[in-house]
């Protein structure tokens, strides 16, 4: 910049506005990528946070306007790994209970008592799988069946080719799959 040139504070201020705005719209999947790496939700709004305030503070958006959502992702995943290096492994025990506090809150219509428990029992038998397979698997699970997205809008936010989300999540849901009948086969066994 010169010295001797003021700087354009509208257009300046107007790509400030339109950036805060993009990061705003991202907020709801960054969260559940967060959470799929994290299990923990007062962990996962203090990552949050912290992206947020690193993404707002950026200086300069007009570069990385056109490119935020894959930032932001990178961004997200950076301040998560930050995160659990600085707190350490989270007891396993304590990240069940959660889901399972998560689980109770967002379960609220029964049938029949015979088919509300069947139906918590698969419910939490999913989600004990979601935990043992890896973070990326159910990260993209997470997306594509909780946030109903489709496999483009997926790579576009992800930054990643569409082929390569096909993949990820046809791997995703065998590795799943594979994590529900090693419960089922298990429960049958004893």
């Amino acid at each position: 910049m010169n010295p001797g040139v003021q700087p354009d504070l509208t257009t300046s201020a107007r790509y400030q506005t339109l950036w805060h705005n993009e990061v705003l719209k991202h907020l709801n999947w960054l969260r559940s990528v967060i959470r799929a790496r994290l299990g923990d939700q007062f962990a996962v709004e203090d990552v949050l946070n912290d992206v947020v305030v690193d993404a707002l503070a950026v200086e300069n958006p007009r570069e990385k306007i056109q490119f935020v959502a894959p930032w932001l992702y990178r961004l997200a995943i950076h301040k998560t790994l930050l995160f659990r290096r600085k707190c350490g492994r989270r007891n396993r025990a304590y990240e069940a209970k959660a889901w399972l506090a998560q689980a109770q809150y967002s379960s609220v219509h029964f049938i029949a008592p015979l088919e509300g428990m069947l139906e918590a029992e698969r419910h939490q038998a999913v989600r004990d799988a979601m935990q043992r397979i890896n973070g990326k698997d159910s990260e993209i699970l997470s997306l594509k069946y909780v946030h109903d997205w489709d496999y483009q809008t997926i790579s576009e936010n992800l930054g990643i080719d569409y082929w390569k989300v096909v993949h990820r999540l046809r791997r995703a849901r065998n590795r799943l799959r594979t994590e529900l009948l090693k419960n089922v086969n298990f429960r049958s066994s004893t």
